[in-house]
């Protein structure tokens, strides 16, 4: 049986795929720079903010100004939109009662994975949260999943996400893995796939 349940965050927990996104491009545009195009979003998706400047080729003494204004943005936006979603609070403490081990593994900064958790009220079935800041290198890399993996102390377990990078990070850490649309898809009924593997 797999007794833990690793998470990934965006996309799958809370709905910020579209506040980080409108975030970095208000940080972007805030220092003068073009905004990502809707047609190059989901190249970027799932990356961290520091990574995707560096893809962008932003100037190194702008990196940090940016990658600031985004975060003071994303979190004004998450305290506006994010609230309890009783299908996720039921899911986690069906899987708490029923003694599997729960970790948060995401490729934001820890202060935004923690407020998004606080927000949502799931924070409260969390044994483990490894963000960015966290482990060695971020998603595609299987390193947040063994950091997440040790701290947990199991050698597997089951991860649930929405975009390639997670996907990839999560197979090479060895662990099965369940691709949800959005977090529309993560509540009671994700029981029965993961019971199948």
């Amino acid at each position: 049986m797999n007794k833990a349940i690793f998470f990934d965050l965006d996309g799958v927990l809370v709905d910020l795929v579209n506040v980080h996104h409108q975030s970095l491009n208000s940080a972007l545009e805030l220092y003068g720079y073009s905004a990502i195009s809707e047609t190059s979003r989901k190249t970027y998706n799932g990356i961290p903010t520091r990574i995707k400047l560096k893809y962008l080729d932003i100037p190194e003494n702008d990196v940090e100004k940016i990658f600031n204004a985004k975060q003071t943005f994303t979190h004004r936006d998450m305290i506006e939109i994010l609230r309890p979603d009783k299908d996720k609070i039921e899911l986690l403490y069906y899987l708490k009662m029923s003694g599997y081990l729960v970790a948060c593994v995401t490729n934001s900064i820890r202060a935004t994975a923690e407020l998004a958790l606080e927000l949502s009220y799931l924070d409260l079935f969390m044994d483990s949260i490894v963000s960015n800041e966290d482990a060695p290198y971020p998603k595609p890399h299987p390193s947040p999943y063994l950091c997440a993996m040790e701290d947990l102390v199991v050698y597997s377990g089951v991860a649930i996400e929405d975009n390639d990078n997670g996907i990839w990070s999560a197979r090479d850490a060895g662990l099965k893995v369940i691709q949800v649309a959005g977090p529309q898809e993560v509540n009671l009924s994700l029981l029965d796939r993961i019971n199948s593997l």
